[in-house]
């Protein structure tokens, strides 16, 4: 199956002027993405389809999730050039370090590189007089030790908040598919533990500063507020569209509204870390 017969199929199960819309972009569509979001034209992107750069519109909220190019020559001037582009489309920008699936990018969960990157993406903000907010995407495999270090780094660079997480290259023992070893990030089902427990430790050192986004086998009511119970302030999902559907955030949202009232909490707000998961 072709990239534009994949994108033919998501825009007859939205409509071309639903709001949500997700495509990975090549790398020379930036300009194009940018004009048309300009022209109000975002909806027409059938070809502007590649491997590099997620753009997502949802319930008129625009995220740009960068991750460095897998082959680029200055992985920073990557960062840079994306934020330059879209810092006054977008609603916030993700800078990605942990896509498993991008050789040595997750070195940037190092505290000195990652505060270089963080540093220099702060830089380029101040010359674009950019308000716009900064998000940082972590790694599930990360070690318990790193936490803190992250964590000080994310605080002294005024980011946002922080996207926990992306998909696992480690997290495969208890899978049963023959394919099991196959190279690439687990997504889904098989990293919701692991991540709502990642979310628990980083809320346990951050509290309420930085706001945590939950990412990780959210497909249901339940699993949703077991993110928000871990700290989390907001949830995202991808491959639990895949198994139940486009409308799954309005199945998620029953679900979610049916439990608060059963518990007696007038808002999801009110149950935000009060859970600690191990």
């Amino acid at each position: 199956m072709t990239a534009k017969h994949i994108i033919e199929q998501i825009e007859k199960m939205f409509g071309r002027q639903q709001e949500q819309y997700m495509f990975q972009l090549i790398n020379d569509a930036l300009d194009d993405i940018a004009s048309n979001k300009k022209n109000n034209t975002v909806s027409k992107t059938t070809n502007l389809i590649g491997y590099d750069r997620w753009y997502t519109l949802h319930d008129d909220v625009i995220e740009i999730d960068r991750v460095e190019i897998k082959d680029t020559n200055d992985r920073l001037k990557d960062y840079v050039e994306c934020l330059k582009t879209f810092h006054e489309f977008a609603d916030y920008i993700t800078i990605n370090i942990s896509s498993p699936n991008t050789e040595e990018l997750r070195n940037f969960h190092d505290q000195e590189k990652l505060n270089s990157l963080l540093n220099i993406i702060n830089s380029e903000k101040t010359k674009l007089n950019s308000k716009i907010p900064i998000v940082v995407k972590v790694s599930p495999d990360i070690k318990d030790k790193e936490i803190p270090k992250i964590s000080d780094v994310l605080l002294s660079n005024n980011i946002k908040a922080v996207i926990l997480s992306n998909t696992s290259d480690s997290t495969r023992d208890k899978l049963n598919d023959i394919q099991k070893h196959q190279k690439g990030g687990l997504s889904g089902k098989p990293i919701e533990e692991k991540s709502t427990i990642l979310i628990n430790k980083f809320y346990k050192t951050l509290g309420n500063k930085i706001k945590i986004i939950g990412v990780g086998g959210v497909d249901s009511g339940i699993s949703a507020y077991n993110k928000f119970l871990a700290g989390a302030s907001y949830v995202q999902l991808y491959t639990g569209m895949v198994y139940r559907g486009p409308n799954i955030v309005n199945l998620i949202k029953k679900e979610l509204k049916e439990l608060l009232i059963r518990d007696g909490v007038n808002h999801y707000s009110e149950i935000i870390g009060k859970k600690t998961t191990s």
